[in-house]
């Protein structure tokens, strides 16, 4: 165990979709909680009742048959994260997993667990990194596991209606068949929900080339805590405040996300990229640039790695870097309906970089095999540290010019005390995935990085939050990005749409820790 000097924490909280506005101060070494980072925050079970066999007879009535609802063993998969980190261990743990099929079965309920003051927990494709979409006690999971109907799709405007749990790889199979595809990719693509994707106004990997994904987002259905349907899929009048917006990237704090309405977009018909090899941070940050300014609207993706993360995928995948061994890896895609004009524009980049930093290593894809090659070793670093022993996961946003900065920092702080410390992320917006791994689980070094991490971002214009979310595992650092007055109005729009938030009884969702 790794002895670091103990700290007391003091915060008002509001835990979870169930948990009162508190006053707390605790030690790290004494507080008993029901998941890994025990040494931040202390949740305490809310006022709400307990489901009881009438409640789940109605579910069952909601419901139409007994395979959408799940209970005792059968809820297992729905308790905990898919890295196993947010999981139950309370003897008050959740028993129950409801998996309606429609927007009407979601509002009948809301309903009743506003009328009978049960706690619910909405859950997507349970992809989640930070614990958004498990239950902290004995909440009733509420899967959209079974909504995952494509409503329609018109090729004329390119508009796709779907359900909140569809796949985003299968929607972008469908509307691939029309020579469309989705706004958005992830590496959890064969898993992730699209509501889910909504919800935290997910980035991806194509982040530099489409932008936020609500700028795609036509309309949206959501089911609100009473069990009130908003419908806004059909498209509003210009002067509308374009009220969806709100719901988006609210990680489900403020309503049930159950249709929604996208903007797709013509797929080109060729990709190329190119791996290069850096020396030093200049050298990154100037392959940004270049980048840009020689493929314009035509770049794709812009994604850098450190030589930790390759490492780790060649030690614990035996999967293989194209180039040797360099301190930093950037991956430049693009695309057009060319692919010679594809190749040249990456050569272009190539010589460019040459002439101000002298010869670079480089891989140029020239099929869609050495495209997928290219790619295979990025999209296998999560994998691989999972391998690597317990690990520290944080997305944040933090200025490009410093961009690989905090992990030298974390180097040097705790190298001694993890196995490995790597960054890598979508360079084009600042978003960084800072990645430590230890042997095993230490309360202690945990709480060590994060006051390392929060320090650092607070001094250089940082966030604790890119893509992932705040979910349960950054909730207690909110303070430390928004302003009292931020927070203090999310309160008051939690509280407009959830009135029942004032008497501990937020049963949509979780909520953020001030």
């Amino acid at each position: 165990m790794t002895h670091w000097p103990t700290r007391s924490f003091s915060c008002i909280a509001s835990f979870g979709p169930k948990l009162p506005f508190i006053a707390c101060s605790f030690h790290p070494s004494k507080t008993k909680l029901y998941l890994r980072y025990s040494t931040t925050i202390a949740a305490i079970r809310g006022p709400y009742n307990y489901i009881n066999q009438q409640d789940k007879n109605n579910f069952y009535d909601i419901l139409k048959h007994k395979s959408r609802l799940l209970d005792d063993q059968d809820v297992s998969n729905y308790v905990a994260d898919w890295h196993g980190y947010y999981h139950n261990n309370t003897r008050n743990f959740t028993h129950i997993a409801l998996r309606p099929t429609t927007t009407q079965m979601v509002a009948a309920i809301m309903k009743h667990c506003y009328k009978r003051n049960l706690a619910v927990v909405p859950q997507g494709g349970n992809t989640g990194l930070v614990g958004g979409g498990t239950p902290v006690f004995d909440e009733i999971v509420l899967s959209t596991s079974l909504m995952d109907d494509i409503i329609n799709f018109d090729p004329q405007s390119g508009i796709l209606i779907c359900q909140a749990g569809c796949i985003l790889k299968n929607l972008q199979d469908y509307v691939g068949n029309y020579g469309f595809t989705m706004p958005i990719d992830l590496g959890a693509r064969g898993s992730c929900q699209i509501g889910g994707n909504l919800s935290t106004n997910a980035g991806g990997i194509h982040f530099v080339r489409y932008g936020p994904l609500r700028r795609y987002v036509t309309g949206v259905e959501v089911v609100l805590s009473n069990g009130v349907v908003l419908d806004m899929i059909t498209p509003q009048p210009m002067q509308d405040s374009d009220f969806k917006q709100l719901f988006i990237g609210a990680e489900g704090t403020l309503a049930i996300l159950t249709k929604v309405a996208i903007k797709c977009v013509e797929t080109a018909k060729c990709y190329s990229a190119i791996m290069l090899g850096c020396k030093t941070h200049h050298q990154v940050t100037s392959v940004l640039m270049d980048a840009r300014n020689v493929l314009g609207h035509t770049v794709s993706a812009i994604e850098v790695m450190d030589s930790a993360a390759v490492s780790v995928v060649n030690s614990k995948l035996g999967l293989k870097c194209p180039l040797s061994p360099h301190p930093f890896y950037a991956l430049i895609e693009t695309f057009s309906n060319d692919e010679d004009q594809n190749i040249d524009k990456l050569s272009h980049i190539l010589s460019l970089l040459e002439n101000k930093f002298g010869s670079m290593e480089s891989a140029v894809s020239l099929n869609q095999t050495q495209l997928s090659q290219l790619w295979s070793v990025r999209e296998h670093i999560t994998e691989a540290l999972k391998r690597d022993g317990h690990v520290y996961k944080f997305d944040i946003s933090v200025p490009i010019a410093k961009y690989f900065d905090l992990v030298d920092v974390m180097r040097h702080e705790i190298g001694s005390y993890s196995s490995t410390i790597c960054g890598f992320g979508h360079l084009a917006d600042g978003n960084l995935h800072l990645n430590i791994t230890s042997k095993q689980y230490d309360k202690l070094l945990l709480n060590r990085i994060e006051t390392i991490l929060c320090d650092w971002l607070v001094q250089n214009g940082g966030s604790i939050s890119a893509e992932h979310g705040i979910g349960f595992h950054k909730a207690h650092l909110m303070h430390g990005s928004k302003s009292s007055n931020s927070l203090a109005m999310m309160r008051s729009i939690k509280a407009h749409f959830d009135p029942k938030v004032s008497k501990a009884n937020v049963r949509a969702l979780k909520q953020f820790i001030t």
